[in-house]
C-alpha cells in the first residue's frame, strides 16, 4: 500500500514539474515570438514613413519640363520608373486590379503572389541628400554601381537622368562646376503571400524597387499580414490641416497627411494554442476587419506621416 501511495504522489508530481516545464515554454516562445513582431513592426513602419515623408522630392526642384535625356530602361520599368509626374500612387484594397489612383496601372506586380485585400503603394524619388553637391562630394567619394541619378546642372536650368553602371562619373564632379547628383528610386511595397518558399505561408512586406535599368523584387520584413492607408485630405480652403481622412483619394493634390496601419503576425504559430490572439483586428478606415481563428500572435502598428512633396507639380 504505501509503494501505490509513493507512485501516485511521484506520478502527480511528475505531471505538475511537466505540466510547469510545458506552460514555462510556452511563455518562452510567446515572448519571442512578440519580441520579434515588435522588431519588425516598428522596422517595417519606420522604413515606410521615411518613403511616405520622401515620395515626390527630386532634390528640391519643383519643375521638370526641361528634362533632355532619359535612360533606356528594360521590361516593365521602361515607360513608368522615371515619369515623376506620378510620384505617389495607391491601390486600395487590391483584388484583382492594380490600377492605381493615377488611372494608371502598376507594373511588375504578380498577382498570383498579392494578399487579397491589402493596399499597394509606389513611390518614385530621390534622396534625402546629394550625393554630389555643387561639384563636391557630399558624404561619398564615388557613386553607386548599378543607379540612377539625377542630374542638375546650372543652378537647376538643366536636369538630366544619369544611368551609373560602374566607376566614376563622367566628367568627374568639380568643384568649379555647378553640378548635383541625387540617387533617384522607383518602389512599389505590397503584401506577398510567402517569404522565400511559395510553400510557407509567411506573409512579407516586399517591394519591387529600380536597379540599373530593371525593376527587381526583393522582400523585407516577415510577418507583414496587412497593409492599410488612410489619406488626410483639405476640402476647404488651404490651411495645411487635413479636414478628412479618405480610404482612397481621388487625386493627391488635397493630400496633406497619410496614416500608415501595419498587421503584424508572428511568423511561427504557438504550439498548443489556439484563438490565443484577438480575433478581430480593424485597420483604419478599411471597412473589412481582419478575422482570425488560429495560434499567430498579432499587434497592430501605426503612425501618422506628413506627405510634402506628392502633390507638387511635376512641370
Amino acid at each position: 500500500v504505501e509503494l501505490l501511495i509513493s507512485l501516485l504522489l511521484g506520478l502527480f508530481l511528475t505531471a505538475g514539474i511537466v505540466s510547469v516545464y510545458l506552460e514555462s515554454k510556452r511563455n518562452f516562445a510567446a515572448d519571442e515570438e512578440l519580441a520579434r513582431i515588435q522588431e519588425n513592426g516598428r522596422f517595417a513602419l519606420g522604413l515606410l514613413k521615411r518613403e511616405l515623408m520622401l515620395a515626390g522630392f527630386f532634390g528640391g526642384y519643383l519643375e521638370f519640363d526641361e528634362l533632355t535625356t532619359t535612360p533606356t530602361l528594360s521590361g516593365c520599368a521602361s515607360g513608368w520608373a522615371l515619369e515623376i509626374d506620378t510620384p505617389l500612387d495607391f491601390v486600395d484594397n487590391f483584388d484583382s486590379s492594380l490600377t492605381g489612383v493615377s488611372g494608371d496601372d502598376l507594373p511588375c506586380l504578380d498577382t498570383t503572389e498579392l494578399v487579397q485585400g491589402t493596399d499597394i503603394v509606389a513611390i518614385k524619388r530621390s534622396a534625402g541628400e546629394p550625393t554630389v553637391y555643387d561639384g563636391s562630394w557630399v558624404g561619398a567619394t564615388a557613386p553607386k554601381d548599378n543607379q540612377i541619378y539625377l542630374q542638375i546642372e546650372d543652378y537647376g536650368d538643366d536636369k538630366n537622368w544619369v544611368r551609373h553602371t560602374s566607376g566614376n562619373f563622367s566628367p568627374a564632379p568639380d568643384p568649379n562646376d555647378a553640378v548635383e547628383y541625387w540617387e533617384t528610386y522607383a518602389k512599389i511595397f505590397f503584401i506577398r503571400d510567402h517569404s522565400v518558399d511559395p510553400n510557407d505561408a509567411i506573409p512579407t512586406l516586399c517591394v519591387q524597387e529600380l536597379v540599373d535599368n530593371a525593376m527587381v523584387e526583393r522582400c523585407l520584413v516577415e510577418g507583414v499580414e496587412n497593409m492599410q492607408l488612410a489619406f488626410g485630405v483639405d476640402t476647404s480652403a488651404p490651411d495645411t490641416v487635413p479636414d478628412r481622412y479618405v480610404a482612397d483619394p481621388n487625386s493627391f493634390e488635397s493630400v496633406l497627411t497619410a496614416r500608415l496601419y501595419l498587421l503584424m503576425r508572428s511568423v511561427a504559430e504557438l504550439p498548443g494554442e489556439v484563438n490565443i490572439s484577438q480575433k478581430s483586428f480593424q485597420l483604419g478606415l478599411d471597412p473589412n476587419a481582419v478575422q482570425v481563428n488560429d495560434g499567430y500572435l498579432r499587434r497592430v502598428f501605426s503612425t501618422t506621416v506628413q506627405v510634402r512633396n506628392a502633390a507638387l507639380p511635376a512641370d
